[in-house]
């Protein structure tokens, strides 16, 4: 048997509960600027960028810090079908989103910085490669770039960066210095290759093949500087 839906009267109760006058009703005939839907968004789902290992530590991380997305209010999912509610949802009703993200000064927006699973372990620490190819891809001299995790019997992985180099080429020892400049020093690469635009394989969507030019460095040989 179906359970039956929350009524209206219902719905802002639990709203108000949640988000205290920060409670809107919008009709479907309401009519709504990108600046207000916004808004609204943001009052009736909130989010924690956290950190933590498991949804029992969540720790607030500071802008410009990646964090984990987590996610809570009347307008989210009450759970996946045919799943725990506890594998993705904490005991604060926190739904836990495995996307990595990040929030600059002064800027209200979140920006995307992989998921969990795609995140590199350096000696015990997150590095996002999304993160670090923002970074490097940045430069005038550098025409595309991936960054991957290699394994490392000491530090678990490294961070290793494959570049395609803009026209005149580029000079790792100065590239890596300017990225030292811009990010934390657990999250520079500690290995770097150039190649060609060729060498990289792409997904039918055009975006990078991670797992291939993974293979490249470990299968092929692909050389690699410190």
């Amino acid at each position: 048997m179906i359970p039956p839906r929350p009524t209206i009267p219902a719905l802002l109760a639990q709203s108000v509960r949640e988000f205290g006058d920060r409670t809107y009703l919008v009709s479907p005939t309401d009519r709504l600027t990108y600046a207000d839907a916004e808004r609204r968004s943001a009052e009736l789902a909130r989010w924690l960028l956290a950190e933590g290992v498991g949804k029992g530590a969540r720790v607030a991380v500071p802008e410009g810090t990646v964090g984990e997305l987590l996610v809570r209010g009347i307008g989210v999912m009450a759970g996946y079908n045919k799943r725990e509610r506890a594998e993705t949802f904490d005991a604060d009703g926190w739904y836990h989103t495995a996307d990595r993200v990040y929030r600059r000064e002064g800027d209200p927006r979140l920006f995307y910085g992989g998921r969990t699973s795609e995140l590199i372990k350096a000696a015990g620490a997150n590095v996002s490669p999304l993160e670090v190819e923002a970074v490097i891809a940045q430069f005038p001299d550098v025409a595309q770039c991936v960054v991957i995790g290699v394994d490392d019997p000491e530090r678990g992985e490294q961070v290793c960066a494959v570049v395609v180099p803009a026209a005149g080429g580029v000079d790792v020892t100065d590239l890596a210095a300017r990225t030292r400049a811009l990010l934390s020093s657990y999250k520079v690469p500690t290995r770097w290759s150039v190649v060609t635009a060729d060498r990289l394989a792409t997904l039918p969507s055009g975006k990078l093949n991670r797992r291939a030019v993974k293979e490249l460095i470990v299968d092929k040989g692909l050389p690699l500087e410190r």
